[in-house]
């Protein structure tokens, strides 16, 4: 499935991005919150920026945006690793906390595969 970022920085599914185009119906978009958030560790920007930096993949969404990625880690083991996110959270804080469950993914961490 061909992932298409929209204007706001969310990722739709193509036939999603093609139903827009032509003004009708039939995809469902996954809208997911970019906000900006900035935690106590010092690290600012959006979720999607550091879903960027730290080599998550984008897997499936509908209801939830699904993401995953392959890491070593620091004793030599090598693990899947999945992050869920909501298409339409229905809390305020969705961005700081989904933020701080990326983060706190990273420890532990020696490369990404």
């Amino acid at each position: 499935r061909k992932v298409v970022v929209a204007a706001a920085g969310a990722p739709v599914a193509a036939s999603a991005a093609a139903a827009a185009k032509s003004g009708g119906g039939g995809g469902k978009k996954a809208k997911v919150a970019w906000k900006k958030a900035k935690l106590a560790g010092g690290a600012a920007g959006t979720v999607r920026d550091v879903l960027e930096r730290d080599g998550w993949t984008f897997l499936r969404g509908k209801r939830h945006v699904i993401f995953q990625r392959r890491v070593t880690l620091h004793d030599g083991t090598t693990k899947r690793q999945v992050q869920t996110l909501p298409s339409t959270p229905s809390d305020h804080r969705s961005g700081r906390n989904a933020m701080h469950d990326l983060l706190r993914k990273n420890e532990g961490v020696a490369s990404v595969n």
